[in-house]
């Protein structure tokens, strides 16, 4: 579990805690299903709303759901699409219904057009619809393309046998259904992805700035060695592209790893002096990921430890850590900043990225997790989880806090302990 895990847990725990307060009675489902068919919008999507939140218990609802499918208001369509993935049985009249959806295009009053609504749900439906979502990705709907590319993102198993299909997506003239493609490329076994290279580096050279960041994620995802082709092009893009293509080209470097060699250690390096922070960001994380062929940087990474901010400072302490192999300069730095107001986490997931290296900072982090300040407390305790297992030592300090007053951080504390081994 990382730390982004536990602080999306976190907050949704307390977000579900405080909607839950103060009820209404639950209805029927005979009551819902007869909602369904109520003379007004807010009512119809209401019930649909209603009859997600029961989950399986509202199998028998699927039939009444795919007919609200067509209703001709957008956010009954889409309430309906939702409950469907909420309820999970994979019938074929649900599977079918959401299909049709997906080339849905007609926007709800918040913007948000009605298929992505039927991509998640088909998406918790599971692979039963893959055969259809690959031949979908021909179709000449340009919304149902990129709707199903989209949606082959989220089933599991990753459907590689989607990936010849979706590498010929990469090579329309369409940003939007290329971004899509690749999207989806990602979320497969990188080694099926590998037939989409050559398709990715032409992408590097897309007029389309969202086309080349994504192309420098989808390389990312592939890995080495089968992205080491585009290593030249990604070097160039860390300071021809706009500031995301920069960052992204930077992320992609340092996934793909020592492999590269030290070629573009000098061009990371010069990031460090770009005026967009998140460049900066993403240039001093990518020479820590290439350790000590970084070592030329070691000067401005240091430098970078002073940056004004803050989440530069933290990144550029793990890297110095990961180029030089010490934690003397880099350690101050990090519990510096895992102590300060408006970014403890940015410390708490260089201490991730560190991993096990980071256990000779596990005997301070416990000390902070008994601090009377509940923040340093909750970031000190993610810091650890980010260690990982090398920081079992911290296990007695964590149990302190399964006595405390916050529930939230007992909560926090007892899956971290679980996390290291202990009980």
């Amino acid at each position: 579990m990382n730390c982004k895990t536990l602080l999306t847990g976190v907050f949704l725990a307390s977000v579900l805690a405080t909607c839950c307060v103060a009820q209404e009675p639950t209805q029927s489902l005979d009551a819902l299903l007869a909602a369904l068919e109520a003379s007004t919008d807010s009512a119809r999507v209401e019930a649909a709303a209603k009859i997600a939140e029961l989950g399986k218990d509202a199998r028998d609802a699927i039939p009444f759901l795919v007919k609200a499918l067509d209703d001709p208001s957008p956010e009954a369509r889409s309430a309906a699409a939702f409950a469907l993935g909420e309820i999970g049985f994979a019938e074929e009249a649900a599977i079918a219904g959401l299909l049709i959806r997906l080339d849905d295009a007609e926007l709800r009053a918040d913007d948000v057009p009605v298929w992505t609504y039927a991509a998640n749900a088909l998406g918790k439906l599971g692979p039963k619809s893959v055969p259809r979502l690959i031949a979908k990705l021909s179709a000449e709907n340009r919304t149902g393309r990129r709707a199903a590319a989209i949606t082959l993102h989220d089933i599991t198993p990753p459907p590689k046998e989607a990936v010849p299909e979706l590498v010929k997506l990469l090579i329309q003239n369409e940003p939007e259904t290329r971004i899509a493609a690749m999207y989806a490329i990602i979320a497969l076994d990188p080694k099926s992805a590998v037939s989409a290279i050559p398709s990715l580096q032409r992408m590097l050279d897309s007029d389309d700035f969202h086309t080349q960041y994504w192309a420098c994620r989808t390389i990312a995802a592939v890995g080495p060695p089968d992205a080491l082709p585009a290593i030249s092009k990604l070097i160039e893009l860390t300071s021809t592209g706009v500031a995301s293509v920069r960052s992204n080209a930077a992320d992609a470097i340092g996934m793909i790893g020592p492999t590269v060699g030290k070629q573009p250690v000098p061009a990371l390096t010069k990031m460090l002096e770009d005026p967009n922070y998140v460049v900066r960001r993403s240039g001093v994380i990518a020479l820590g990921r290439l350790g000590e062929l970084s070592a030329s940087s070691s000067p401005a990474v240091k430098n970078a430890m002073e940056d004004k901010a803050k989440s530069i400072r933290a990144e550029a302490a793990a890297s110095l850590w990961q180029i030089t192999g010490s934690h003397a300069e880099s350690m101050p730095v990090l519990l510096t900043v895992l102590q300060q107001q408006n970014s403890p986490w940015e410390a708490s997931l260089a201490f991730e990225r560190l991993g096990a290296a980071g256990k000779p900072a596990v005997g301070e982090l416990s000390k902070l997790v008994t601090s009377t300040t509940g923040e340093t407390q909750y970031f000190a305790t993610l810091a650890i989880a980010g260690i990982g297992p090398a920081a079992k030592d911290a296990i007695p300090a964590l149990r302190t806090l399964l006595d405390g007053p916050d529930e939230d951080m007992r909560q926090v504390a007892a899956q971290v302990i679980e996390q290291l081994g202990g009980k």
